[in-house]
This record gives structure tokens, sequence and C-alpha cells, in this order.
């Protein structure tokens, strides 16, 4: 995903494709306006439709889900009941970043939720005890650092499997 950052968004898949692929992972943004399909970035699409088929299974927080692959010629998504329920049970909707790695031995996906400032009436503040708090944030509060205003806050890593 190197170079994504500081290029616009795209108008064909709503995500920063403007980069060379590099490595095994892509990323798409969860916006609430993705809540029926997942369009996977522009420049990955072409490995998209390589290594999946017209389904993948993966395993979030002890549920499985099955999402429909679409595989267009200028457009692909991951769509259906699964993503939604995906999408919902995962509080999707706000700008997440979800990175998938879906070409290695154990596919799999990870969410990234970003702080965008502080003290927004949007950001949900973690609980004590959160068992996805970031681990490596160097505050004893567990919160993301104020520098610059924006911030990972915490990640989660689903496995996927194609079916």
């Amino acid at each position: 995903m190197a170079g994504a950052s500081g290029q616009e968004v795209c108008g064909v898949c709503f995500n920063h494709c403007n980069y060379e692929s590099k490595g095994s992972g892509f990323s798409m943004f969860a916006w609430e306006e993705s809540n029926n399909a997942g369009v996977v970035p522009c420049n990955e699409r072409a490995r998209f439709n390589n290594v999946t088929g017209d389904r993948v299974m993966f395993v979030a927080n002890q549920r499985t889900y099955t999402v429909k692959c679409y595989k267009g010629r200028t457009k692909s998504a991951m769509y259906g009941r699964g993503w939604r329920k995906f999408y919902d049970d995962n509080k999707l909707g706000k700008g997440q970043m979800v990175v998938f790695f879906l070409d290695e031995p154990s596919p799999r996906a990870a969410i990234c939720v970003i702080q965008v400032g502080n003290g927004s009436e949007d950001e949900q503040p973690m609980e004590e005890g959160d068992p996805i708090e970031d681990s490596y944030s160097d505050d004893e509060d567990g919160e993301a650092s104020s520098d610059g205003g924006e911030g990972i806050v915490r990640t989660m890593v689903l496995l996927l499997n194609e079916t």
C-alpha cells in the first residue's frame, strides 16, 4: 500500500488505487455506502479475480462468513448476505481500512480502525480491558498519540478461506 497516502479516491472503486501493487495484500475502506459490497481497488482487481473463486469463506470472532465474489472487467467486489453480516458484526462504515491477504497459505484480513481528531462525537473510546486494544501504543492509557490527530486505535486479524 505504499504510495497510497495523499492520492485522491478513485471514482470507480472508491479506494486509493493509484499506487504500484506490492506484496500480497490490498486494502479497501469501509464506508456507509459499502454496506452491500466491498469494492476491490482497481489496481488489485486482476489478482483478486485470479486468487478467489465465486465465494470466499472466512471466520471472524468465532463466526463464519461466506462472501460472494463479483469479478467484472472494470470492477470486482465482495458482496451478499455474508458481506452485510461481516460489515454489521464488525461495526464497519466509518472509514475503517480492511486489509485482505487472499493469496497466502492462510488467507486473512485485518480491520484497522482509524481515529481522526481527538474528542469528536464519532469516536468510540476503547473500554478498559478491551481484548483488541493496540498493544504497541507507548501511551499508558492505550490511546493513540495526539501528535497528528490520526492513529490506528485497534486492529483485528480475520482468517479467510476460499470455498
